[in-house]
């Protein structure tokens, strides 16, 4: 039912999730986000590399310049929490298993002559650099 659903599910200005059908539009409250990644995998390496990634309810997708990429400092555990925009502005956060796959392809690349902390996907760097505090 959650996949049936999931394809309903709309974001709107103010932050509100609804499942909109051609029948009814029902708000639905989300805690963070609706959406989780629960697998990720590669193809090729450092530059050359393209991450994948496929959520819950199994939409996958391709890690790349399209996907807007977001990281947030848990104040819970201080840990950090990437987050990937799935469709539609709507988000995914990585499991935890997934996010530390992620960190183990990041090492520290030379770009426009600093060293930055990232990894490559789709020909694109994607640094680890500016991290927002969770308001939560």
């Amino acid at each position: 039912m959650v996949c049936l659903f999931s394809r309903y599910l709309r974001l709107n200005e103010v932050g509100q999730y609804f499942i909109t059908t051609p029948y009814e539009k029902e708000q639905v409250i989300v805690e963070d986000v609706p959406f989780k990644i629960t697998s990720i995998w590669t193809k090729g390496e450092k530059v050359d590399a393209v991450i994948y990634l496929e959520t819950n309810v199994g939409d996958k997708l391709t890690l790349n310049s399209n996907k807007q990429l977001r990281f947030l400092n848990n104040k819970i555990n201080y840990g950090i929490i990437p987050y990937v925009t799935v469709r539609d502005n709507i988000e995914a956060y990585f499991s935890r298993s997934c996010a530390l796959d992620l960190f183990d392809l990041c090492n520290y690349h030379e770009i426009d002559n600093a060293s930055c902390f990232g990894f490559w996907s789709d020909k694109e760097f994607f640094a680890i650099e500016s991290i927002k505090d969770d308001n939560n």
